[in-house]
């Protein structure tokens, strides 16, 4: 599916404010990969993001000649289903730095005082914040990551599902007590991710759809991420990031249990065991906004801005008072040609809460 396309924007129509303290987000897996494949092919328009192609193509080659001949490329032009869930985590790697790449040059002298990602997003701050030092060196851990995962999953073979309902509900918690799956992310107010072996997981939807709560399939899901299935990769994770060069990140990382991290061995151990711990995405989420050296969030890579519209009505419910006009996501747009312009996230400003804040 192509991505849409804008006309050229005026920056400032956008409203972003390069010297607000700004917290920059990622999100993670679940998205679909035909949308996101078209996604790298339009962006690849632009130069800057062309070099992070380019380079993606060469170093995956190098590294991996005979499963990488050409690079990604061709299995973001013409890749089958199969292929493209395959290879999601080097392809989002590649789609998110690249969006990336285009925002800095774009708004060079923002100020980033901090990252975090959404799942699989952890690996992609952890990258832009500098905590893995060089390209060759993430795009090993992105591969290798993506082998551990899939790896386990043959062993460990199970899934996640989305449910329409807060995971404190108590319903939802009899119900994953009566089958055994696990909440795996706690997304937001009025969502929550399921995960576990695909009978517990199909078990529990059932009894939930029976109640009246909506369930929705992950696309591209390949794994129970965020549950005790994922407990036997996180050994494998140790040992591959053994070899990865890092160094502290220049700002701090938040993480999917909203800690911030600023050091090396913090960062190492985050990625090795974030993939088997349940995700408290809501926790995290509001964390970064309560912090008061965070005046706006950039959400990249996701042109709907999913964690930002998530975020968005979190925000209108714990601040009923603020009007709705006053905290809304808005669509962040790049410019990838003379007339053209393309969606590659979105921001929220959190100026409107400041001062509003429960007591």
């Amino acid at each position: 599916m192509p991505p849409e396309i804008y006309r050229r924007v005026d920056q400032g129509s956008q409203e972003i404010e390069p010297t607000l303290k700004t917290q920059i987000l990622f999100f993670g897996q679940g998205r679909d990969m035909e949308q996101v494949c078209g996604q790298l092919v339009t962006l690849g328009e632009h130069p800057v993001a062309r070099i992070r192609v380019d380079q993606t193509d060469e170093i995956l080659h190098d590294l991996y000649p005979q499963e990488f001949p050409e690079g990604l490329t061709p299995i973001i032009l013409n890749g089958t289903y199969e292929a493209r869930k395959k290879y999601q985590q080097p392809i989002l790697f590649l789609n998110d730095t690249a969006s990336f790449d285009i925002f800095r040059q774009q708004y060079p002298e923002i100020n980033i005082v901090g990252f975090a990602g959404y799942s699989f997003g952890t690996v992609t701050a952890a990258y832009a914040s500098g905590a893995i030092k060089d390209e060759a060196d993430a795009l090993r851990f992105v591969v290798g990551r993506s082998r551990i995962t899939a790896e386990n999953n043959k062993e460990n073979p199970g899934k996640l599902k989305s449910f329409a309902i807060n995971h404190a509900d108590e319903r939802l918690r009899e119900i994953q007590e009566e089958f055994g799956s696990e909440i795996a992310i706690k997304t937001s107010n009025r969502f929550t991710v399921v995960g576990g072996s695909f009978e517990a997981v199909d078990l529990t939807a059932q009894k939930a759809e029976s109640l009246g709560i909506k369930t929705y399939e992950i696309p591209y899901n390949d794994a129970a991420y965020h549950t005790s299935l994922m407990g036997k990769a996180v050994p494998s994770l140790r040992e591959l990031l053994k070899s990865i060069k890092m160094q502290s990140p220049h700002s701090t990382i938040t993480t999917n249990n909203a800690r911030t991290i600023n050091r090396v061995g913090q960062t190492r151990s985050e990625l090795a065991t974030h993939i088997a711990d349940m995700s408290d995405w809501q926790s995290t989420a509001y964390s970064i906004v309560s912090a008061r050296n965070n005046e706006q969030l950039i959400e990249i890579g996701s042109p709907n801005g999913i964690l930002s519209s998530h975020l968005e009505r979190d925000l209108q419910d714990q601040y009923p008072t603020i009007k709705r006009g006053d905290l809304r996501k808005t669509i962040l747009k790049v410019d990838i040609g003379a007339t053209a312009a393309l969606a590659i996230g979105a921001f929220l400003r959190l100026r409107a809460i400041r001062g509003n804040e429960p007591s």
